[in-house]
């Protein structure tokens, strides 16, 4: 019996620390947000200036092939998406917003203690395991707090592209009327 004790508590010890580890991991969303904001700006801009991707910047040669090209309206408006570091900023701020929204569906990790006492020649161990109560029980709201401002996030993100996208769209056409009325002049 004194064994078969001894090697329970010996599982108990091996496999209590090991569940509470794989409790602690947790695999990152799929990141849902940049297309969502993708879709949504591309179904708002013209048929011409909306990208096939998500923007991304494009490599030294590749601009220097697109800048080299005679750019209309659309072309400046999916180039200066894909290469505008604002823009890529505020979608590296979605995606903390994310991960923030991500963190919330997340249970509480557990916590575990461990003592041990000597006390003349008497040794004895404590072993504890606690939970975050009010974590717990606040999940929900944080879930739905935490979902809202993902939601907020992709919308303040879907309009400031949108007023990039604009704001150069309205610069090219300065920059089209200004080279017109110097060949005019000239």
């Amino acid at each position: 019996a004194m064994k078969a004790r001894r090697a329970h508590r010996c599982r108990l010890a091996v496999s209590l620390p090991l569940a509470l580890a794989q409790g602690g991991c947790a695999t990152a969303p799929p990141e849902a947000s940049v297309p969502w904001v993708h879709a949504e700006v591309n179904r708002r801009l013209p048929p011409g200036a909306a990208s096939t991707a998500p923007p991304a910047p494009l490599s030294d040669t590749a601009l220097r092939e697109a800048l080299a090209q005679p750019l209309d309206a659309d072309a400046a408006v999916r180039l200066a998406l894909r290469q505008h570091p604002s823009v890529h900023a505020r979608l590296h701020r979605l995606g903390v917003a994310e991960a923030e929204a991500w963190q919330a569906l997340q249970w509480p990790n557990p916590g575990l203690s461990l003592g041990r006492l000597s006390q003349g020649g008497t040794l004895s161990w404590e072993a504890g395991l606690h939970l975050d109560l009010v974590r717990l029980l606040m999940r929900p709201q944080r879930q739905r707090v935490e979902s809202a401002k993902l939601q907020a996030e992709r919308r303040e993100a879907a309009a400031e592209l949108l007023r990039w996208a604009h704001a150069t769209r309205r610069a090219w056409v300065q920059a089209v009327a200004a080279q017109e009325a110097w060949r005019y002049q000239r």
